[in-house]
């Protein structure tokens, strides 16, 4: 769990709707990578604790799964037009980012999260 200052940083002291943990950097290297999804952005937290990213839900087109070898990644489409690979992961969590880009995209639609 999240200590109230990440909370904060995270998702402007919302409560998280989504929280996973990926064990790959940015750069596809062994390491603690967190998504956290608040109703109003996406980030990622490193091992540390610092933000490495925060994205507004307002800001997100869509979202989706990108399979790679031995892993994957989430891929958000901005209302710009740019993509944005926001984590990588293994395998082994494939599954869940999967389901996590489904309810980035919910939210992103402004539907309540169902997944």
């Amino acid at each position: 769990m999240l200590s109230e200052d990440h909370l904060s940083e995270a998702g402007s002291g919302h409560a998280p709707l989504i929280e996973l943990t990926s064990d790959l950097t940015e750069d596809a290297q062994y390491g603690v990578r967190r998504l956290v999804v608040t109703g109003q952005a996406v980030s990622v937290i490193d091992g540390g604790g610092a933000v490495l990213a925060r994205i507004p839900i307002s800001d997100i087109k869509s979202a989706r799964h990108e399979p790679l070898t031995s892993g994957g990644r989430l891929l958000l489409r901005m209302k710009t037009g740019e993509e944005v690979a926001i984590i990588n992961y293994s395998l082994t969590s494939a599954q869940q980012f999967s389901e996590a880009s489904r309810g980035i995209e919910q939210l992103a639609e402004g539907q309540e999260l169902a997944i």
